[in-house]
């Protein structure tokens, strides 16, 4: 199912790129400093051609930002994002450079940025890019190309769609990001094939004889006149001033052959990269940091058990074993239901789903130097009809409702104001009660009251002085003490609140010829409480104060 979904994906991918008319959409004027910048290193003989490539890996950190619209939709996949840095980390494997993630993604919702032409790109980078790491943002929409390079904002535009498991777009952004031009340098924006043309003296030669002086500047990178996306082999053949037939090298990331066709950086390439730029005018991206590039093992899900039912949506816990090695894990659900996308350093994770839905879900195990780990395999299961499961019980004119499911704490709205899980009433009448939990599923009970009771004058006849609180005040962390000058009888609810009135912790209890219970402090601080106390005989606030 995997191997299939991800050639299913290629194919779309393939025909994207194909109809990119703008591959590289980094501005002429960036491209021209690009290759002024090569030329003055080869006429100044700088270090780079004696020092060649250092038998080490330079860890480059890279901030990947992932931009959507104003409605948080159109994101960038992680999933892919994880793919598409392990292929780049394969395609740069040579230069000696490893790129690593550096924190949490960065996401934005912003539409201007989704879908931008330069000068938002330039403000989307200005307000977000993070110091010391290249900055890489994955969007709808840059400037109607694949990606572009940013000198003035210092950062990297890459088109999602442009931006599948195997592209070449990355590594050919971050080329530029490195210093280098385009293989065919001088030819943007001219199409051969229509008989366009540039002067001679900036077109190479096959010769070899002014390969310093024209193109991209480093001789080990054939002459190349192709501004289109090209296949490989490619037909079109023309020739050279000297009427020699040119023969580009498809191989190179820095053409603009297709994606499937580029693998490589020359070793010319690769060394200016490093000695020329890295060491050089971005040596800020160098530190001790190591990031975690051990293999990372395989990740078990356990539950939901496949193809589980009744799972309540409310409160679902997914869970799993850990992976050797990995530090973080990616967590996807999919379906007809709204998706789930979350990293998490956990083994589990806590998620509000919609009621009656069956769900896909997957986990991939990682760490920030190593996001090639083999994800899970895919399970399903199906949630319950409610987030909620609620009933009504009574006990000598006491109405107590019941919750199972959901996340605690719960609310309880009833139609005459009361607040807590217990109805205590003489009032004959219809009530409704309303409850909801900590992630807002919802429940509704109805209670009818045929006769007026005798629940409303024991109510009413007691006061605060049948509860005596000790000690009061009281220190923090120790036990409450309540004595009742007449025993609880039944169903009833002794509830801690604060003054603001939100319920911080209830003792839901069967009162049995009860006159003495404590309550718990610990974890609570200093200051001003309620405590709340209701069955079918007492209905009671009394104040306590910690310290």
């Amino acid at each position: 199912m995997r191997t299939s979904s991800i050639l299913t994906f290629l194919l779309l991918f393939a025909a994207v790129v194909n109809a990119q008319t703008n591959y590289c959409g980094t501005p002429k004027e960036d491209l021209e400093t690009l290759k002024q910048q090569v030329y003055q290193v080869k006429q100044q003989e700088k270090a780079h051609k004696q020092r060649g490539l250092k038998d080490t890996t330079y860890y480059i950190p890279l901030k990947a930002h992932i931009v959507g619209k104003d409605d948080g939709t159109g994101y960038y996949s992680i999933s892919t994002l994880f793919q598409a840095m392990c292929n780049l980390n394969e395609q740069m494997e040579p230069t000696n450079m490893y790129f690593y993630l550096k924190g949490e993604v960065d996401y934005i919702d912003n539409s201007d940025f989704y879908q931008h032409g330069y000068q938002n790109g330039a403000l989307m980078m200005s307000q977000n890019n993070v110091a010391d790491a290249a900055n890489v943002y994955f969007v709808d929409d840059p400037n109607g190309a694949c990606g572009y390079f940013l000198s003035s904002a210092n950062g990297v535009a890459i088109n999602n769609t442009c931006a599948g498991p195997d592209n070449a777009t990355i590594a050919h952004e971050l080329g530029h990001f490195f210093g280098l031009p385009h293989t065919f340098y001088e030819w943007e924006g001219t199409d051969i094939r229509d008989g366009g043309s540039i002067a001679q003296s900036n077109q190479e030669l096959v010769d070899g004889s002014n390969c310093n002086s024209t193109a991209d500047g480093f001789c080990d990178t054939p002459p190349d006149y192709f501004s289109f996306r090209w296949a490989c082999p490619e037909s079109f053949r023309p020739t050279d001033p000297n009427g020699d037939t040119i023969n580009p090298d498809e191989s190179l990331i820095m053409s603009y052959s297709l994606d499937n066709c580029q693998q490589r950086f020359s070793s010319s390439q690769k060394d200016y990269m490093i000695n020329s730029s890295l060491l050089s005018q971005r040596q800020n991206l160098l530190s001790n940091y190591e990031p975690s590039t051990d293999s990372i093992g395989t990740v078990k899900v356990i539950s939901p058990k496949n193809g589980q039912g009744g799972v309540a949506p409310g409160n679902a816990t997914l869970k799993w074993e850990a992976a050797e090695n990995a530090t973080h894990y990616y967590l996807e659900t999919f379906g007809n239901a709204a998706n789930i996308q979350a990293v998490t350093t956990d083994t589990f994770y806590k998620a509000n789903l919609e009621p009656k839905e069956k769900y896909y879900w997957k986990v991939l195990p990682f760490s920030d130097g190593n996001t090639c780990a083999e994800v899970s395999g895919v399970k399903n299961f199906n949630t319950a009809d409610t987030c909620l499961s609620t009933s009504v019980d009574s006990s000598n004119n006491v109405y107590y409702v019941n919750v199972n499911g959901g996340t605690p704490p719960y609310s309880f709205e009833w139609s005459n104001g009361d607040i807590d899980s217990l109805l205590i009433t003489n009032s004959p009448g219809t009530y409704t009660v309303t409850v909801s939990d900590d992630n807002n599923c919802v429940a509704t009970e109805k209670v009818t009251i045929q006769k007026e009771t005798g629940v409303g004058s024991a109510f009413n006849k007691n006061s605060g002085n049948n509860v005596t609180i000790y000690p009061n005040p009281i220190a923090s962390g120790d036990q409450i003490n309540l004595s009742f000058a007449e025993t609880l009888e039944g169903k009833g609810q002794v509830g801690l609140y604060s003054v603001e009135g939100k319920r911080i912790r209830t003792i839901h209890q069967n009162f049995q010829n009860t006159d003495q219970l404590s309550i718990s402090t610990d974890q609570l601080s200093e200051g001003m409480y309620i405590i709340r106390i209701r069955s079918a005989s007492q209905s009671t606030s009394k104040k306590v104060i910690l310290h």
